[in-house]
């Protein structure tokens, strides 16, 4: 299969913070938001990652190591053991495994033509993330609307759309901590 897109050097490590629009509606308020893909366990959010650690989505805060990632070869690695990749094989949701460069490993971003990009803060940087062989089929994301802890899994796209939950940007540290956003 077609390798997928390895155009960034992303070896300064970057934030994977869900995409929040005005028009969004996320536990009944408009509020903006800025929750960040970060490795932990049960619950308990940490400043390394380590083996067998979840993905979950916390507060954006560009302090935390745990919340800062490095991308090869479509495989997201953690900032702190680029060792360790997020890893789908152990059922719907995301853990932190030895990187072995698996399909259960490797993820895309879409929809085409869009490319994982570590652009920033705009809404034409935006991506949904994709297991490689389900591009525009199963997107990560969490169940229904995000709260604190949540673990990171792939749904259906059509699901995660329906929720405004679907949309990524990754931007270098300190970019996307604090609400910095623009919308």
């Amino acid at each position: 299969p077609e390798e997928p897109p390895t155009d960034n050097d992303t070896s300064g490590g970057f934030q994977l913070m869900m995409w929040f629009d005005e028009d969004f509606e996320w536990q009944d308020t408009r509020e903006q938001r800025s929750w960040c893909a970060t490795c932990g366990k049960k619950k308990k959010k940490s400043r390394t990652c380590k083996h067998g650690d979840s993905i979950r989505i916390y507060e954006c805060d560009d302090d935390n190591k745990a919340q800062w990632w490095k991308w090869k070869n479509g495989q997201i690695m953690s900032y702190t053991d680029d060792d360790l990749c997020w890893d789908q094989d152990t059922g719907e949701y995301m853990e932190l495994r030895e990187c072995d460069g698996g399909g259960d490993q490797r993820f895309s971003a879409g929809p085409p033509p869009i490319n994982f990009n570590t652009n920033g803060n705009n809404e034409e940087d935006i991506f949904e993330l994709y297991p490689h062989n389900q591009v525009d089929k199963r997107c990560v994301s969490q169940r229904h609307h995000p709260r604190r802890g949540e673990e990171l899994l792939t749904l259906p796209c059509d699901r995660t759309r329906k929720h405004d939950t679907s949309y990524w940007i990754a931007a270098s540290p300190p970019t996307l901590s604090g609400h910095s956003l623009d919308g």
